[in-house]
């Protein structure tokens, strides 16, 4: 019998300490009307390539996009060996992760968050191995909490484009080494 804990913990202090000719563009309009803090003001004497006026903005001091302050993931297993050659072992790990960004506004108010909020998944599986025979099968479930999560995301006319990691999933695996 044996018992198997790992992990990691990680902190990362990253932040925008400079960014010249930034701007505040995110959903202006969308903030105005449901009375969020509202885009910077446009100057009319910068000019974007389109001729449309520029918001700047001052982003220094913003968490830089894709950065999480804090993440830990935890495993842990542990594995019975059988009289008759095999070995079961259930294994669960625990991910959480601090809030992430992916524009550098940083902006996290009503439905226009620009990243991801903090959250945890979890996922478990109980396998069974024959090493001897090199084979093995496990039953798994990924997500157990079913979180869902944005690992990306930018902006459209009006909405928000994202890309979600998979919700809840289970199900068996069978493996044969040759």
């Amino acid at each position: 019998m044996g018992f198997d804990l790992s992990g990691n913990l990680t902190y990362l202090d990253a932040e925008i300490t400079s960014q010249p000719g930034a701007e505040d563009g995110w959903f202006c309009f969308e903030r105005a009307l449901l009375g969020l803090s509202p885009c910077p003001a446009e100057d009319p004497d910068q000019e974007r390539p389109d001729g449309s006026p520029r918001r700047p903005a001052d982003f220094v001091g913003n968490q830089l996009p894709w950065s999480p302050k804090w993440s830990v993931t935890i495993t842990g297993e542990h594995n019975w060996y059988l009289d008759n050659g095999l070995r079961l072992s259930p294994v669960a790990t625990i991910h959480w992760q601090d809030e992430i960004f992916f524009q550098d506004n940083n902006y996290d108010e009503g439905p226009f968050h620009s990243g991801q909020e903090a959250y945890a998944t979890v996922n478990m599986s109980l396998r069974l191995i024959n090493e001897a025979k090199r084979w093995g099968a496990e039953l798994y479930v990924y997500n157990l909490t079913d979180e869902r999560t944005r690992y990306w995301a930018d902006y459209g006319p009006g909405y928000i484009k994202s890309s979600f990691a998979p919700p809840r999933a289970y199900g068996v695996k069978v493996r044969y080494d040759f």
